[in-house]
């Protein structure tokens, strides 16, 4: 397991893209969303301390559900 740092902002998966792995979340706050068939963002949820995202990815194989932003600078 790596430890991976994200500035505030930035995207750290990115939907439609391919998942090749899972994040655990150690410090900061993640937001979810996907765009809707209009291209508007639609917030799903936001995530913190130990939770878990991306590991659809690992489990189906296909493209990357939904966009994950951090909300804060973030340590997985």
């Amino acid at each position: 397991m790596d430890t991976i740092h994200f500035q505030k902002g930035e995207d750290i998966i990115e939907e439609g893209a391919p998942g090749d792995c899972a994040y655990i979340v150690e410090q900061g706050a993640v937001e979810v969303s996907k765009l809707t068939p209009h291209g508007e963002k639609q917030v799903l949820g936001v995530l913190g301390k130990s939770e878990i995202f991306g590991e659809m990815g690992l489990i189906d194989g296909l493209p990357r559900s939904a966009t994950v932003t951090a909300l804060d600078n973030c340590v997985m």
